[in-house]
């Protein structure tokens, strides 16, 4: 548990320190989720799906990889939709 405490304050630091370089912005989310926000000793398993999740389990991003199977101009098009951030 020590191990995890000293990653959490190293980390929080080094986070308020590009914070107050302006490298990053305030509101930037943590890139892991901390002891606290894991509560594993309160739970018995940990879900891996989208964010989009109604109910109050802690969730990571998770889902599968779109399928293409060859098709080419499916692939094509999703890729210019991603990129283009869903506009076309």
């Amino acid at each position: 548990m020590a191990a995890v405490n000293e990653f959490d304050e190293k980390s929080q630091a080094l986070r308020t320190e590009k914070i107050e370089r302006g490298e990053l912005p305030p509101n930037f989310p943590a890139p892991y989720l901390g002891w606290q926000e894991l509560r594993l000793d309160e739970r018995q398993y940990f879900a891996f799906s989208d964010m989009s999740a109604s109910d109050n389990v802690p969730r990571l991003p998770f889902g599968p990889a779109p399928v293409f199977g060859g098709q080419l101009p499916v692939f094509i098009k999703k890729t210019a939709e991603t990129v283009s951030g869903g506009k076309g």
